[in-house]
């Protein structure tokens, strides 16, 4: 992170993020790119995302909100953990491939 910079961190991982949904909808007959993508996308790239956020909260909020900030964060977390699997579920039944091109699109447009 200190080499590249929290906010280029965070655009990284989320373009790597981004770059995996697209490779689970190109390669899917090949049996190793739901591993491989799994492993760089919660690893790598989800560290890169982690980590270059939780840096940018520490360089720009106050100390007294920071704790605010990141149990926003959590809550938000917590949401879309309980959000995302029945919408995701909903899109795959209307189409098979809509919730991996959403998933890329919104990673791609974060970054």
């Amino acid at each position: 992170i200190a080499s590249i910079g929290a906010q280029a961190a965070c655009k990284l991982g989320c373009l790597g993020a981004a770059a995996c949904m697209l490779a689970l909808i190109l390669l899917s007959g090949v049996g190793w790119v739901p591993y491989a993508c799994g492993v760089l996308e919660v690893g790598l790239f989800g560290s890169l995302i982690g980590l270059g956020y939780m840096h940018l909260v520490r360089k720009s909020c106050p100390e007294s909100s920071m704790g605010t900030m990141l149990g926003l964060q959590s809550a938000i977390n917590g949401f879309a953990g309980t959000i995302g699997p029945p919408t995701g579920g909903a899109l795959y039944d209307w189409n098979a491939l809509l919730p991996y091109v959403l998933s890329a699109l919104f990673a791609a447009a974060a970054a």
